[in-house]
């Protein structure tokens, strides 16, 4: 007889780990929860990766507003064990009492270090060298149960981004379920507590976050851009419009800075802005309603960027 689960996951991360589930001979996928559908570009309905599969792989699909909506549905299917990874909201704790064997979460990032919802731009944004993946316990906080277990330390590239990191970590994370999904089917696995002394957060990515301000050092500037690529883009305010970031890196240059967000330079190698400590080369942006462009293409024709002109 094959352990029943029920998964809670919404975008790609989430969606590997159910493929890993659904690859397990051993376990029954009975139930899968992601968000509600939303909006995306051009108020078109967005289908969620995770809704994706599971709508193909003809499972069972909820969608609730509120997890208390489908208590009962869940109850009905009789999990063994409830898995999420990158589900996106509380579970609460009613629910989490549900399975045989508990609900474990497949967390981004080496617990206690980045609880939270933006573990991976966080990692890139503080230039850390390492990160990792964690299995562990769910309880009614955000991220603080036990720890099951954590993969080995994975390095993150001086160049990294958020996509590049992501791609990683959603690797490490399906191995990590394989090599100990058989084990969490009993009442005696091991777990250790958190270190209380270690704790810290990632905090949702908001538009503030995701302003360059321009009177930050230069290598905090790049580690942003790098962080919130390729979604949800770091940008900046020129002349009133909003400039994504797809790809920029600090240079040194031999001149004075007076100014911050000041544009010194527009040529085929990209447009060269003053930050605090340095310059800043952008190579890739976007305009509004347009695709991204690298500025070696859009120097070739008409543009709205004049040397010594300010970003706000």
């Amino acid at each position: 007889m094959r352990n029943r689960v029920v998964f809670f996951g919404t975008p790609e991360i989430g969606c590997a780990v159910l493929q890993t589930l659904l690859n397990n001979k051993a376990l029954e996928v009975v139930g899968v929860v992601c968000q509600p559908d939303r909006p995306a570009n051009h108020h078109k309905i967005y289908f969620s990766p995770v809704k994706q599969l599971a709508i193909t792989q003809h499972l069972n699909l909820f969608q609730p507003e509120k997890l208390k909506q489908i208590e009962e549905q869940l109850k009905d299917l009789q999990p063994d064990l409830i898995v999420t990874c990158a589900y996106g909201l509380i579970v609460p704790e009613s629910i989490l009492k549900i399975p045989k064997y508990k609900c474990v979460n497949i967390h981004p990032s080496l617990l206690p270090k980045y609880r939270g919802p933006a573990p991976i731009n966080y990692a890139i944004f503080n230039k850390d060298k390492i990160t990792g993946v964690t299995l562990m316990y769910m309880d009614k906080g955000m991220d603080s149960g036990d720890i099951i277990a954590q993969s080995p330390p994975v390095l993150i590239a001086v160049d990294e981004t958020y996509s590049t990191l992501y791609k990683k970590l959603t690797n490490v994370a399906c191995v990590l379920l394989n090599e100990h999904i058989e084990g969490l089917f009993s009442t005696d696995v091991k777990s250790t507590k958190q270190d209380p002394n270690n704790i810290t957060f990632s905090h949702m990515i908001t538009k503030e976050i995701m302003q360059i301000n321009w009177n930050d050092d230069a290598d905090n500037i790049v580690a942003k851009i790098n962080g919130l690529y390729a979604k949800p883009l770091a940008f900046c305010v020129y002349n009133g419009i909003n400039i994504k970031i797809h790809q920029a890196k600090e240079i040194k240059l031999n001149r004075e800075i007076t100014d911050v967000g000041v544009i010194i330079e527009v040529s085929s190698s990209g447009i060269v802005v003053t930050t605090k400590t340095n310059f800043i080369l952008l190579e890739k942006i976007q305009l509004p309603s347009k695709n991204p462009v690298s500025v070696k293409d859009l120097v070739n024709g008409n543009h709205i960027f004049k040397v010594n002109t300010k970003f706000n």
